[in-house]
């Protein structure tokens, strides 16, 4: 099955619409008239990937190419719009340990180029899907997140040899039925809050 929504620009002069299907991801230029977005495409029409939309000129080009199943986090503009950045994980498998890439993109390149990846990474780090993406006013600097390894869980333990075991205190700060119910979130922030980069 398809992920993804369509996504309708309406120019607001003419009522003129355009409908991208299967929209995963989209954002705007804060000062450029410039639109990104990643779609897994549609057969035939669309092909799956990245895109900068041109409303000026209502003109797409494709700058990143990959296949349904991948998926774009943190779509980011610099502020002209002539920048932009994204974490992509394209593995369709159900790995634990996500292979998680950089790419960056200028108006002055047809396609993004990839700029971090597990093998490039700092040791005991990797390129962090939460951690937000940001440029520098003049542009010439990349703020992005690394964060550690997930923890994968051995499974190759028997069931009698695993150790299950909640251990909590009466004094911490947040009650245990309140910890059951943020443990998705702080695993998050375990996993993103190793380093705020720069690039």
């Amino acid at each position: 099955m398809k992920k993804g929504y369509p996504l309708i620009i309406r120019n607001l002069k003419t009522n003129k619409e355009d409908t991208i299907p299967f929209v995963t991801n989209y954002t705007f230029a804060k000062e450029g008239m410039v639109l990104s977005y990643s779609t897994s495409g549609l057969k035939d029409s669309i092909n799956p990937g990245v895109y900068i939309n041109n409303l000026k000129t209502n003109s797409s080009k494709q700058i990143h190419i990959s296949h349904e199943k991948t998926k774009y986090f943190k779509l980011n503009f610099s502020n002209s719009g002539d920048k932009l950045a994204f974490v992509k994980d394209a593995d369709s498998t159900k790995t634990y340990q996500r292979p998680y890439e950089l790419y960056l993109w200028d108006s002055s390149q047809k396609k993004s180029k990839l700029i971090l990846d597990m093998d490039s990474s700092p040791y005991g780090y990797k390129v962090s899907p939460y951690g937000d993406i940001k440029f520098s006013k003049n542009e010439r600097k990349l703020y992005f997140g690394l964060g550690l390894p997930e923890i994968v869980q051995d499974t190759l333990l028997l069931d009698e040899e695993i150790v299950n075991v909640e251990v909590w205190t009466y004094d911490e700060p947040r009650l245990y039925t309140v910890q059951e119910k943020q443990i998705e979130n702080d695993i998050k922030k375990i996993i993103s809050n190793g380093l705020p980069h720069k690039r």
